[in-house]
């Protein structure tokens, strides 16, 4: 390892640092859907998802990370690039993300789905759970050697960098969420 890339991922967050991010944003959104009318969880302010096809977006997106990060050593394969940090990946992705089309309409070009608050709450919170515990686990020193997925915008992506993303889609998500809610309630 080059000294550069030594000092680069010493400035950057950790993994525990992303998990407390991550923590406060679960509470958020735990909170959020607890007091969700399902009028609201189901109504479709727009062409865009619903505010439950995002709740159930925010879990299918926390149970594959937890995937992820809980995926055994000879399931990854050695990191080709060094982390980017939070500001280039984010810079990236929404650069990228007019590109996609598609992706990230998966749930919501289905035919709609009605959904109950309450089960989408006990489900994120499992979830939220599995994915903390992942990355409780998570070593931190395979977060810059090791790729763990490659996303369809940003490609390979090492396990520092999907921690990252993780918390940006989120934060993202839940914002997405409140706005809905707002304009619901006028």
């Amino acid at each position: 390892m080059n000294g550069a890339f030594v000092t680069k991922v010493q400035k950057m967050p950790t993994i525990k640092s992303y998990q407390a991010s991550l923590q406060g944003l679960f509470a958020e959104i735990d909170a959020f859907v607890q007091n969700l009318p399902e009028a609201a969880c189901n109504a479709r302010p727009s062409e865009k998802w619903s505010i439950g096809e995002e709740a159930e977006h925010l879990i299918t997106a926390s149970m594959g990370s937890s995937a992820l990060f809980s995926s055994p050593d000879e399931r990854l394969i050695p990191s080709d690039h060094a982390s980017r940090d939070d500001d280039a990946l984010m810079a990236e992705y929404q650069e990228k993300l007019p590109l996609a089309g598609s992706i990230g309409r998966a749930i919501g070009s289905k035919a709609p789905t009605d959904f109950a608050p309450n089960d989408l709450q006990n489900r994120f919170l499992t979830a939220a759970q599995l994915l903390n515990a992942s990355l409780e686990n998570w070593d931190e020193q395979k977060s810059d050697a090791w790729m763990v997925w490659k996303h369809p915008l940003l490609g390979k992506m090492t396990g520092r960098e999907m921690a990252a993303f993780t918390v940006h889609h989120t934060q993202h998500h839940l914002n997405s969420m409140k706005k809905k809610l707002e304009n619901i309630n006028g």
